[in-house]
Parts: structure tokens; C-alpha cells; sequence
């Protein structure tokens, strides 16, 4: 016996001979539709095998989708956080994007700061919004900056029970997290590429951090997808905002937002009095 996953329900006679089905292993759908339609959505867009794209929504450690799982805990209450003024770049970000959250709005922007703008502060307010009205969030890094002191002080500062997601879990937590996280216990999530991809409820703010970076896209294994695409395609289908946060932007998203495709914000101005590294401008001349 075969183990497949059904797509579609068709009423009607079938046009070919089609297999019985033998038993139903799941007595509600595994995946919520968004997520069923984004793999769809992936087949056609990377031109890959549905299967492969299933595999990767639904992973093989998902054995009983009934199973139970705990809650992650919650962390420990951090520190008072130190209060400081915001600069005017992360005043006007942070407004343009609570805004969005507050009223359900879908938006997508290129959050454009300079190194040390506190782009940071800004993603954990904006976490923080969502997390206090019962929302979900999604934090996307390079998983070379997914270490366990950065994860320990980022869930510290939120205050709510946070999931860490990357390829060096064992198959037991990411079973229970996946779990956890399709019925929604777990509000914020920090990981890799391949998060961006897991069961959420009610996804209301995806971060893709560093959005330049290369690690964002699969490479060697089928489906070859890029989490930039499969975050802004998922943000439009939640109805969610998508921020990428960026102080050198790929070619891809600053042309978007040149096009006025996404929002531009730009946070020009450094949080500390640092003064900023020298930077040169390269001009091409043609002779004529």
C-alpha cells in the first residue's frame, strides 16, 4: 500500500481508471489551505514535481498529525529594557508598519537602514504588536546568525513563548514544534530558509532579515525555492505584512521597490553617534 496526500475533492464520474482509496490516515486536513496552495504555488513557479514541494510543507517526521504537543515555555521575564528615544527613521518605520498590522492590511516594504540604523528595535516592536493580539510571526535569518545566545536573548526580549527553527534540530523537536505551532500555541518563530514554510494560523508579520543573502535559497534539492519568494507570496495569501530589512538589497527587491511594486523605507540615520565608514562612489565613463 501507498501513502499519497489528496489535493482535490472532484465530483463526477473520474475520465480514467483511478485507484480505491483504502483508508483515511487523518480525520481533518494535516496543512491548512494557504499552505497546501502555496506548495501548489511553488510547483509551478520553480517548474518542480508536486511531490518534492509536498515533502517540504509536510516532512516526514509528521507521522500522527493527532500527536500531542507541549508549549514551549516561556521565557524568562528579561531585564527592564533600557528606554531611548528613537531616531526619526525608526519612528517613521515603525508607524508605517504598526499602522498595517492594526488594521489587517497586507503590505510588503523594503526596510533600507544603514548599519547600525536599529533596524533590530524596529522588527522587535513590530513582533512584540503581533504577539500581543494573539498573532502570529515569523523572524527569517541567515542560519549562520541562528546561534543559541543570540536565540536566548531574542526570546528574553519578547516575553512570549518563541520557537527556534533551523537543519541542526533533532527530527523530535521539530516534530513537536511543527505541531505546536499548527494549532497555534506558538506565536513567534525565528529560523532559517526552511521556516518559511511551516503551519501557521494566523500568520500576521513575516521579517525576512539580511534579505540579501544567499542562504535564502535552496540549492542541490528539489524544490529549488528561494524563501524571499515563498515569504511575500505567503504574506499576500495571510494577509500579512512582509518586511525585508536590508542595508545592502539584492538587485531583486530594490528593483521592486523602484517599480513601486513594495514600499521603500529608508532609516538613514545611524542610532549610535558612531560616525559612518567612508564610502566611495564608482561612476562608469563611456568614450564616445
Amino acid at each position: 500500500r501507498l501513502t499519497w496526500t489528496v489535493l482535490e475533492v472532484f465530483e463526477g464520474v473520474p475520465e480514467r481508471k483511478l485507484k480505491r482509496l483504502d483508508s483515511l490516515l487523518d480525520r481533518r486536513p494535516v496543512l491548512p489551505r494557504e499552505l497546501l496552495d502555496c506548495a501548489v504555488w511553488m510547483a509551478r513557479r520553480y517548474g518542480a514535481p508536486i511531490r518534492e514541494c509536498l515533502r517540504c510543507v509536510l516532512p516526514a517526521f509528521i507521522k500522527d498529525s493527532e500527536e500531542s504537543a507541549p508549549v514551549a515555555p516561556r521565557p524568562e521575564a528579561p531585564p527592564p529594557a533600557a528606554t531611548f528615544t528613537l531616531t526619526s527613521g525608526q519612528a517613521q518605520a515603525l508607524s508605517s508598519l504598526s499602522d498595517k498590522l492594526s488594521g489587517r492590511r497586507h503590505g510588503a516594504a523594503l526596510l533600507y537602514g544603514v548599519p547600525a540604523s536599529g533596524k533590530t528595535e524596529v522588527y522587535l516592536r513590530l513582533i512584540r504588536q503581533v504577539a500581543a493580539s494573539a498573532g502570529q510571526a515569523l523572524r527569517l535569518l541567515p542560519e549562520i546568525s541562528l546561534t543559541r545566545p543570540f536565540f536566548d536573548e531574542f526570546s528574553a526580549s519578547l516575553d512570549v513563548p518563541v520557537v527556534l527553527w533551523h537543519s541542526k534540530l533533532t527530527a523530535r523537536e521539530r516534530r513537536l514544534s511543527w505541531l505546536a505551532l499548527r494549532r497555534g500555541d506558538i506565536k513567534v518563530v525565528v529560523g532559517a530558509r526552511s521556516a518559511a514554510l511551516l503551519p501557521f494560523q494566523d500568520l500576521r508579520l513575516i521579517v525576512l532579515d539580511e534579505e540579501q543573502d544567499e542562504s535564502f535559497k535552496q540549492e542541490g534539492q528539489s524544490p529549488l525555492y528561494h524563501a524571499r519568494d515563498v515569504a511575500l507570496h505567503r504574506g499576500k495569501a495571510c494577509g500579512a505584512v512582509v518586511v525585508l530589512g536590508s542595508a545592502t538589497p539584492s538587485l531583486e527587491t530594490w528593483e521592486a521597490a523602484r517599480r513601486g511594486e513594495i514600499e521603500l523605507i529608508a532609516m538613514p540615520d545611524r542610532v549610535s553617534a558612531v560616525a559612518r565608514p567612508r564610502t566611495w562612489q564608482c561612476v562608469r565613463s563611456h568614450s564616445l
